[in-house]
């Protein structure tokens, strides 16, 4: 059997030599080679120092096999270095967005807030930081309207208010109730911590939907109010959103072709025999018609998209009451 050196190695670079060295003194200084060497393997301190100076001089017919036990040592030892650097990390709990870096979307057709929470006022609702949602809702998306330079109309009424979360869920979109009325909305609240909308009990009785957590989008959608008798239906008032109406062209006043929205559909949208009522309409200043309409009269007229007035084809219903901006209302009655 040789007794000499087996198999030599000498032209390693100088960093990895020093990468071996420092692995194998933590390993030696822990004990890891001690606690795992196969009984073989009869590696003496001497053979760790020859092992430090020219990296694989090992010596004996033997130990060819104790320079495989020590690379593969080495490497667990290089593994084990690893795992307890990245095991503080491991154990760090997670940290969610600070309110400074949270935001919620306000849509309203083609225009879009990005509104941060750290710019909006907070209150305190039951221990939590919380934000009221109209907060949320600005005059420069939903400006006021003025009458003669002198008189105010806040915008806000005439829309629906659809909150949505981060995974898509609205009480309108999964649970079919209607959005929120300003109403409604104007009551609620937003808890920053879980950015949940919160619309109290006491004062309005709304399903545990509406109540969206997470929630990243407010929708607003023009809409309609559908005043009507309360022996009708359930609920004396009601609305409906232009989305819900299909568009047809029309001619409109100035003789050309132009997108609308018929009033009859909105009629016909929540009431199955209109035929016997009567109608009226009126504006956010209460402008409109003096005298109701029949519903062959109503199916005359139009919601204009891009004039945004109500226009009639019908020859007698003429004159500023029946072109009216800003419409707010539809009433029916018997």
């Amino acid at each position: 059997m040789v007794t000499g050196q087996v198999w030599r190695e000498t032209a390693m670079p100088s960093q990895l030599k020093r990468r071996f060295r420092n692995a194998f003194r933590y390993a030696r200084h822990v004990g890891i080679l001690g606690a795992i060497a196969p009984p073989r393997c009869r590696c003496s301190a001497v053979h760790l120092v020859q092992f430090h100076n020219s990296i694989f001089h090992i010596t004996g017919a033997n130990n060819v096999f104790c320079f495989l036990y020590i690379l593969t040592a080495s490497c667990l030892v290089a593994v084990l270095i690893m795992s307890i650097g990245c095991s503080k990390e491991d154990d760090d709990p997670p940290t969610g967005p600070s309110p400074s870096s949270e935001y919620i979307w306000v849509i309203l057709g083609s225009d879009s807030l990005q509104m941060w929470l750290r710019d909006l006022p907070t209150i305190t609702i039951e221990g939590e930081q919380a934000i009221r949602l109209n907060e949320f809702v600005t005059d420069s998306l939903a400006p006021e309207y003025v009458v003669n330079d002198s008189t105010n109309y806040n915008t806000h009424g005439l829309y629906a208010y659809q909150i949505i979360g981060d995974d898509g869920f609205s009480a309108s979109g999964n649970r079919g109730y209607p959005d929120n009325t300003w109403a409604h909305f104007n009551m609620g609240y937003m808890i920053i911590s879980t950015r949940r909308a919160i619309f109290p009990d006491d004062s309005i009785d709304l399903a545990s939907a509406y109540n969206v957590t997470g929630m990243r989008y407010i929708v607003l959608h023009r809409k309609f109010d559908m005043a009507r008798p309360a022996d009708m239906a359930p609920d004396s008032d009601a609305f409906v959103e232009w989305k819900a109406v299909t568009s047809v062209m029309v001619t409109n006043t100035d003789g050309q072709q132009e997108s609308a929205l018929p009033l009859s559909g909105f009629v016909t949208h929540i009431i199955p025999n209109p035929d016997t009522l009567q109608y009226n309409m009126s504006a956010i200043d209460g402008f409109g018609p003096t005298s109701a309409m029949t519903w062959a009269q109503l199916q005359t007229g139009y919601w204009l998209l891009t004039s945004e007035k109500t226009m009639f084809t019908d020859t007698t219903l003429v004159g500023g009451r029946y072109r009216l901006r800003l419409l707010e209302s539809i009433q029916i009655s018997l």
